[in-house]
């Protein structure tokens, strides 16, 4: 907008028009800092109460570390429920995909694993605390801690023929 007075302008019109442009640029200016305002306070209660995919990223970074060409990802459909829902395990489908690595989703039972078995020689399974002592009859070898705590994360190999 220009703000020089111009020939035939009265003084009063050129008031109005500088009240309008200085209208505009207050309009524009709230529109683009108050939502960062809001913005700012979400992010300080996200971090504030651990609401954050740290350890989205962490399993991410251990399936990149320890996954073969031979393994099949395999995670449970619940991951991510005891911190909060599915947006743990949709997080991290996105960040697999984008590393190209295809994960299969589904309710992890012995029988269940036994099947993709016949299918793969290796499965490379998340599986959480709880998880675990559901399938602990199955030979599987931990290649993290093993998570004590139900809500701990551990990544595990399941060999055909075993």
């Amino acid at each position: 907008m220009n703000c020089a007075p111009t020939e035939g302008r009265s003084p009063q019109g050129e008031r109005w028009h500088r009240l309008l442009a200085f209208g505009a640029t207050a309009a524009t200016i709230a529109l683009f800092v108050g939502p960062l305002l809001a913005l700012s306070q979400y992010y300080a209660h996200a971090y504030a109460s651990g609401e954050n995919n740290a350890r989205v990223y962490q399993v991410a970074a251990l399936i990149r570390e320890h996954q073969t060409v031979d393994d099949l990802l395999v995670l449970d459909e619940s991951f991510g429920s005891d911190a909060g829902g599915v947006d743990e395990l949709r997080a991290l489908r996105y960040l697999l995909a984008f590393d190209d690595r295809p994960a299969k989703v589904l309710k992890i039972t012995p029988r269940r694993l036994e099947e993709e078995l016949e299918t793969r020689s290796s499965l490379l399974i998340v599986l959480s605390g709880r998880q675990l002592r559901e399938v602990n009859r199955l030979p599987l070898r931990a290649l993290t801690p093993r998570p004590e705590r139900g809500s701990e994360i551990g990544l595990f190999r399941l060999q055909a023929g075993y």
